[in-house]
């Protein structure tokens, strides 16, 4: 077997990544998948640190997983997760295999902490069938031509969806060549479940379903020009941008920093916003001006967390543009 025992493999993985990350001392690691350095050769390797220093000794780490007992591994070991084919009818089921990590974890409320960060594929137009069209050769490829019969992670997770035979149906025509008689066998239903096609007042409707599921944050990409219908899909502002003003007496705590303008609340974090309900994130990119104080909002921001005063500052204005979904 070419890869055995994939999440021992990927816990040792993460143990480096992490001892590289934090610099404390030469790597010196000698798993049962990983030697480093590496014993033989011309016995010439020694322990090294990174010739990078980063800013910060721990960094998230997300793990990219699929099936039950890596999503569980994620849960454990990880800071978030990266769904692929994430559906909200299955939230029930991922919920219960991230609780499974976050027991064995030992770490209480990291259930609080963790990031579940899912690519959201929209595609708004009048005909939801038309729409749909454009995510079926996608789904296709993945779920009936990557891996091989018998060995593709992205069919299991169409299989546990209850769509086994439309999977065996597009594996068959995929395997065989022909990709566009593939694609055109995914029913409707199977698109709707993983992503979100149609009229705008249809996605806004159905938005509220993958809100109420464990993502924190949706991860959308496209054309510039359409980014901005995305915004107003996602956060319902006209076109995309939005002006807020505000002024907060200082200090403040990082979850007071309201911005006012968008139903729900909205925050400042790490140089972006995030409009928050219920834990349900959505980042934007912001750019941001502090009257009489020259730091970077994002710095100052941090400091609030922590519930520090801004020295020399007795309030906060701020004037924020919304200007594009990262």
């Amino acid at each position: 077997h070419p890869y055995p025992k994939p999440l021992a493999r990927t816990r040792e993985y993460v143990e480096i990544i992490r001892q590289i990350v934090r610099r404390d001392q030469p790597v010196d690691y000698h798993g049962a998948f990983y030697d480093m350095p590496h014993k033989g050769g011309a016995n010439l390797g020694k322990p090294l640190k990174s010739t990078i220093h980063p800013f910060r000794k721990e960094i998230p780490i997300f793990l990219g997983a699929e099936g039950p007992k890596n999503v569980a591994l994620a849960g454990e070991i990880c800071d978030g997760w990266l769904p692929l084919f994430f559906s909200p009818k299955e939230d029930a089921f991922y919920r219960s295999c991230l609780q499974e990590g976050f027991d064995r974890s030992g770490e209480d409320g990291k259930a609080d902490r963790f990031e579940v960060a899912a690519t959201l594929m929209m595609v708004p137009g009048d005909d939801p069938e038309r729409c749909a069209d454009m995510v079926r050769p996608f789904l296709a490829l993945y779920c009936g031509g990557m891996g091989a019969r018998g060995a593709n992670f992205h069919f299991e997770v169409f299989a546990r969806m209850g769509y086994e035979d439309v999977a065996l149906k597009v594996q068959d025509l995929y395997l065989a060549g022909k990709k566009q008689e593939a694609a055109a066998a995914i029913p409707l239903q199977m698109v709707e479940d993983v992503a979100l096609v149609g009229p705008p007042d249809k996605i806004r409707a159905e938005l509220d379903r993958w809100r109420d599921t464990c993502l924190t944050t949706f991860l959308v990409s496209g054309p510039p020009q359409m980014l901005r219908v995305y915004a107003d899909l996602i956060l319902g502002y006209k076109n995309g941008v939005g002006i807020f003003e505000g002024s907060w007496d200082l200090p403040r705590s990082y979850q007071d920093l309201e911005v006012f303008g968008i139903k729900g609340s909205v925050y400042m974090k790490n140089g972006s916003v995030d409009r928050q309900e219920n834990r349900k994130i959505t980042p934007v990119a912001i750019t941001a001006l502090a009257a009489e104080d020259s730091e970077p909002i994002a710095y100052m921001v941090s400091r609030m967390r922590q519930n520090k005063p801004i020295e020399g500052m007795t309030a906060l204005d701020i004037n924020v543009e919304v200007i594009e979904i990262i």
